[in-house]
């Protein structure tokens, strides 16, 4: 088959764009053929085209984000003239692009799921009513309350919302990465929906770094070579509680460096890392901790005229331990990230956490109602400047081997094409 992938950004470090990549990778395994639509990329992949319209972070997009949400100022007439406008000028590129490629059904990645690019959502909305053609919507949203999403005063804009996200068509395979979204789905859209956890190629290689890599990553980040190193791999978006990895790495003293990867691209709020820049300095922590904007990437790449983008997997293979403090994850890829690594791992409970992941008994060190208590301080002492627990480790590698190793994801997708479930692939 010819699968039409549409996904805001591909490429990156955020969770919905490192998950794509391994969906298109196992896609592609199993013998079918993925083209990528996108608003934005910071490596080329194969079959990829890329239109900044796409992007909920162009221009247009941001503006009309603003003057739906954040200032609800002009008339809304205006205001739709300029969607629609918009709308039906994405729907055509897309149009466009699954007739040049033959495309035979779509995979939507988190485009159609909540209202952060309206254009596109709706542009894909109608375009399947008019065409009928089959699509997966892989959902990456933990909350289904919409009262949680950004809210507008204008009542028809609020109407159109309601029909696009989630998307509601007979012919789209919902598939969500945990049973609570998948229950709130249910009841407050319902729609049916299939559980799929986020996967990692479980190989043993991943965090594995040459001693001359990590000496460059300390040289060029300017890290001091003795001191342990807390990795926090993620965008700075807000929610993300990066407060409590500055509060957790001044309480551990001199001997701690905190890591905080950031990204390449937009995904990072600026607003929110302004913030956090004047934390660090307010807490005279600006010599403990680096912010690696534009320095790792999904994947490494050398530039002749640019510092190296050094790949995810380096952040962790220099790390001594990992952080992830998320309020509301679809999942939390960071975590699967630190076991593949073979790295213990502290982290808050959030709800994907307990469901999915701890329920399989994988054990870290946990920060409970947002409180970092003395003993969680002695935890990460005790894991990283005194070895820890190799056995936790080995024991949360082999859970993982068994129910979040990239294979489980291979045979959903065979058991899916065999099925001739509603991509009616016989």
């Amino acid at each position: 088959m010819n699968i039409g992938v549409i996904i805001n950004q591909v490429g990156g470090i955020d969770g919905v764009s490192l998950e794509a990549h391994k969906w298109i990778t196992v896609l592609e395994k199993l013998g079918h053929k993925a083209y990528i639509l996108t608003g934005a990329t910071p490596k080329p992949y194969a079959n990829t085209t890329v239109l900044p319209d796409l992007s909920r972070h162009h221009p247009f997009s941001q503006e009309l984000y603003d003057d739906i949400f954040v200032s609800p100022l002009l008339p809304e007439d205006n205001l739709i003239k300029d969607l629609d406008t918009q709308t039906e000028k994405v729907e055509t590129i897309i149009l466009t692009w699954i007739q040049q490629n033959n495309i035979d059904a779509l995979l939507l990645e988190n485009v159609a799921s909540n209202p952060t690019n309206i254009c596109l959502g709706w542009a894909i909305t109608r375009l399947l009513t008019r065409t009928n053609l089959a699509a997966i919507a892989h959902h990456h949203v933990a909350d289904w309350n919409t009262s949680n999403w950004p809210q507008t005063s204008y009542p028809t804009i609020r109407r159109i919302l309601k029909q696009i996200f989630p998307i509601q068509l007979p012919q789209i395979l919902h598939i969500v990465s945990n049973k609570t979204a998948q229950k709130q789905l249910k009841k407050q859209f319902g729609i049916a929906s299939i559980s799929v956890p986020d996967v990692m190629p479980l190989t043993g290689k991943y965090g594995q770094v040459s001693e001359s890599t990590t000496k460059t990553i300390k040289t060029e980040l300017k890290i001091p070579k003795r001191k342990k190193i807390l990795l926090y791999a993620s965008p700075i978006i807000r929610g993300k509680q990066f407060e409590m990895a500055v509060e957790i790495t001044k309480r551990l003293g001199k001997d701690f460096h905190l890591l905080i990867t950031s990204t390449c691209n937009e995904e990072n709020d600026d607003n929110y890392l302004s913030e956090l820049k004047e934390l660090i300095k307010e807490e005279g922590m600006s010599k403990q901790i680096t912010i690696g904007t534009g320095r790792f990437g999904a994947f490494s790449k050398k530039r002749v005229d640019d510092p190296a983008v050094f790949s995810l997997s380096d952040a962790y293979g220099i790390a001594d331990i990992c952080l992830f403090f998320g309020e509301s994850e679809g999942f939390g890829h960071q975590v699967l990230e630190a076991i593949a690594a073979k790295k213990p791992f502290v982290t808050t409970m959030y709800p994907a956490y307990e469901t999915e992941i701890a329920t399989k008994g994988i054990k870290g060190i946990y920060i409970k109602k947002n409180k970092v208590t003395a003993a969680v301080i002695s935890d990460i002492y005790a894991q990283t400047m005194e070895k820890g627990s190799l056995k936790l480790i080995d024991s949360n590698f082999e859970i993982a081997l068994g129910s979040f190793h990239i294979s489980k994801l291979e045979e959903f997708f065979r058991d899916l094409f065999q099925a001739q479930s509603i991509l009616d692939c016989g």
